[in-house]
């Protein structure tokens, strides 16, 4: 128990690419609910009953939930059908239609098919998949299926064309086809629209066609009269009924009604079952009609209807806001006939309505208008249209999802119709699980005026904004697709604005660098930008969303003049890299040169790796040897490091005195000074040179084994000159960087004489 415990109450969900566990958000359950579980468990004790005793309770529950339900529904001398897959009571229609229009069926199979194929209609608004999964359960080819075509109502499909479909059976019967079942809707599952129920009816009743009606508006079934009064039959043979979802009651089985006299037919069909265990599968919701009643079925329902119609009152308020699958109320509407008066209500989605699809638009606006049929439309016009109206639909994806991320209670979602993204509200279908309330939907109608002034705001300067950017040198517009915002921008730096038609890769790549380090120096400043890559691979910035007061040109003016900065600033880094490029290859050659002058002066006995070693051994070469140069960002020139290591020290020379220094372009006055030091090290064996960079701040010192001698010589060293050292420390004692702090500027200089470079010397001898 405690392992299925574990399994209920957490989840594991994937989160950057990594399985983590979190509890799971588990549906809270009122007392009905409660009820209808315990119904599951309640049939199956009931099965471990003797046979004789399942059969009177199965009995009692079956005869008690059919009564009801074809009260409540106004459905007299219908049979009920319990299955738990959406589409199964179709599924059994459909095999009831055959039996009934093909006698042989049950024997014979597909044979009996074979001279006059059958063809079931579907509506254009049925999902996708429906008729090629009904085929697959009914073993039947795909050529079977014909599809009527819907009416145009705002943009949204609609109601089924009623003269195509008298048309296709007229076709299908001169084509040796049998017209077999009709599969019609009482709401749409996307739109919520009615189809002409009672002409469909007519023309189905006409050429022997089985008429199946499914839809959220068969609720409204429940609300026409009084239940327990004597109705007119519903103009249907089959009607599938959810009234699990209706009333916001968890696990409860799917029901379709239908009518067959035969009762031999219905158990080919699978509509009966001889199981009296499987008979129980109805026992929950006979628990849940029993608790509730009329009323409070009633009640349920008719709450759902209240809030849409809400709902659309408010909407309706709403100067930019446009119902997609509601139709205008004419003041000429034809008079109800009061035989049908029933399903014509249920057919009025303007005063009844269970779906509502809106979405946002300017009004008059371009995108928007309909456009005569037969007008030719230019490229260019035709291309700005489907622009403007991408536009809008990530306008309204972006929309849907935020409302339904501050309206959790309403449910929300996005949906796709022919021309656009619309936002998708049936309380039929979520207000009873979610627990909506007129409270909830006054405050989903004040989150919905927040969010379209902002919409407004940046619709209205978007044409501003395109100007603006249009008229910098520097920016240019970028397009992209499904992005509901300002607009998308991309700085392009001045050496690259003339080549961009055939922009090189190294070019892409400083753009997309620039562009990045752009975004980063502006999302410090305001959140409205973003980063953005578009289909070259290449960085853009984002404008978000702004309001009424945002002032477009500052912010278009805030990221050229940043652009224009890290532009400059990318220059300078560029420039001083040359810079230090060319001082390294002339120091390089400099010590190229003085060290093949060296070889040249100690001969060419000592290159010989034998021979050099052992007349090193006996004439050991000259100590002094080439230790590098530096070179100085400051005043451009090269130095020679000989004082460095001599002195062991960093002295600045006097440009008169600088030997050995090759002047560069001085940078600009405000550029840091930075140093760069060329090294060498002598190796005795194969006498080879090393370059290296940076110039050392510590130096290595030998402590000497006498320090009074040491500092006899150093005091001897002070008398004989006559300028005092600054800085220089005492060969016999150890110094650290604070105590020989390195002289590397401008105001300080150091000046040696021949009495101090003799007692550096002697101190140096002193410590060997």
């Amino acid at each position: 128990m405690k392992e299925i415990e574990k399994l209920i109450a957490y989840e594991k969900v994937m989160d950057e690419g990594e399985e983590k566990t979190q509890s799971s958000n588990l549906p809270t359950l009122d007392a009905i609910s409660h009820a209808s579980l315990i119904g599951h468990c309640l049939a199956a004790y009931v099965s471990t009953l003797s046979e004789s005793h399942i059969k009177t309770i199965s009995s009692k529950i079956l005869s008690d939930c059919q009564f009801m339900l074809t009260r409540l529904f106004k459905f007299p001398d219908a049979s009920a059908y319990y299955h738990k897959e959406e589409y199964d009571g179709l599924v059994k229609a459909c095999k009831l239609a055959l039996h009934q229009k093909y006698p042989k069926y049950s024997t014979e199979g597909f044979e009996a098919l074979y001279s006059r194929p059958p063809v079931i209609y579907f509506s254009a608004a049925a999902p996708a998949s429906l008729g090629q999964s009904l085929c697959m359960q009914l073993g039947l080819p795909i050529s079977c299926i014909s599809t009527v075509p819907c009416n145009s109502v705002s943009g949204a499909n609609s109601k089924m064309d009623v003269t195509i479909f008298e048309k296709l059976i007229k076709d299908d019967i001169a084509a040796a086809k049998t017209p077999v079942l009709l599969v019609a809707y009482a709401g749409t599952p996307l739109t919520g629209q009615v189809d002409e129920l009672i002409k469909l009816w007519q023309i189905c009743n006409n050429n022997g066609i089985w008429c199946h009606v499914d839809g959220n508006c068969l609720a409204f079934l429940t609300l026409t009269a009084d239940p327990l009064t004597e109705q007119r039959p519903i103009l249907a043979d089959s009607i599938t009924v959810n009234l699990g979802k209706w009333l916001g009651i968890l696990s409860l089985q799917l029901i379709t009604l239908y009518k067959c006299e035969d009762t031999t037919m219905a158990y080919m069909a699978g509509m009966n079952s001889f199981n009296v265990v499987s008979k129980l599968s109805c026992l929950p919701l006979w628990i849940c009609l029993q608790s509730m009643g009329y009323d409070g079925i009633i009640k349920r329902i008719e709450s759902s209807f209240h809030l849409c119609h809400l709902m659309l009152k408010k909407l309706r308020n709403l100067p930019n806001i446009k119902i997609v699958n509601i139709e205008k109320k004419q003041d000429d509407e034809e008079k109800e006939d009061d035989e049908n008066k029933d399903m014509q209500h249920m057919m009025d989605i303007n005063s009844n309505p269970v779906t509502l699809l809106f979405k946002y638009s300017v009004i008059e606006s371009d995108a928007e208008k309909e456009i005569t049929p037969y007008v030719i439309k230019s490229s260019e016009e035709s291309c700005e249209q489907e622009k403007e109206l991408a536009y809008y639909d990530a306008l309204n994806t972006w929309l849907a999802d935020l409302l339904s991320r501050e309206n959790p209670q309403l449910a929300i979602t996005a949906a796709i119709v022919d021309k656009g993204v619309c936002i998708r509200f049936s309380p039929i279908e979520t207000a009873q699980v979610s627990g909506t309330t007129e409270e909830a939907v006054e405050d989903f109608i004040l989150s919905l005026q927040t969010q379209t002034a902002i919409l407004d705001a940046t619709v209205s300067q978007r044409k501003q904004f395109q100007n603006i950017v249009a008229n910098c040198e520097n920016l240019m517009l970028i397009e992209m697709e499904g992005y509901a915002g300002l607009g998308a921008i991309r700085y392009i730096p001045a050496s690259w604005s003339e080549k961009l038609a055939e922009l090189p890769e190294n070019g892409k790549n400083d753009i997309n660098t620039l562009n990045i380090e752009l975004v980063h120096k502006l999302k410090s400043t305001d959140s409205a930008f973003s980063l953005g890559q578009c289909a070259d691979n290449i960085a853009c910035v984002k404008f978000g969303l702004i309001t009424a007061d945002t002032e477009i040109d500052e912010l278009v003016s805030l990221v050229e003049t940043v652009g224009k900065q890290l532009e400059e600033s990318s220059k300078f880094l560029e420039t001083m890299s040359e810079r230090i490029l060319k001082g390294i290859e002339e120091a390089s050659k400099d010590l190229q040169r003085e060290n093949h002058e060296r070889i040249i002066q100690e001969g060419l006995l000592r290159q010989v790796p034998l021979v050099g070693s052992l007349l090193n051994w006996w004439s050991p070469p000259p100590k002094e040897v080439l230790k590098g140069r530096t070179f100085d960002l400051s005043s451009g020139r090269i130095i020679s490091t000989e004082t460095t290591y001599k002195y062991h020290m960093q002295i600045q020379e006097d440009s008169d005195n600088a030997k050995n220094a090759s002047s560069l372009p001085s940078p600009d006055a405000n550029e840091m000074a930075v140093q760069l030091h060329v090294t060498t090290q002598h190796v005795d064996s194969t006498h080879d040179t090393t370059l290296e960079d940076g110039a050392s701040d510590k130096h290595e010192q030998s402590v000497s084994d006498d320090k009074d001698d040491d500092a006899a010589a150093s005091k001897a060293t002070e008398e004989e000159s006559g300028n005092s050292v600054q800085n220089i420390p005492s060969p016999g004692a150890e110094t650290t960087s604070e105590e020989n702090p390195i002289v590397n500027t401008a105001s300080e200089q150091i000046t040696t004489t021949e009495g101090e470079l003799a007692t550096t010397e002697s101190s140096e001898l002193t410590q060997k």
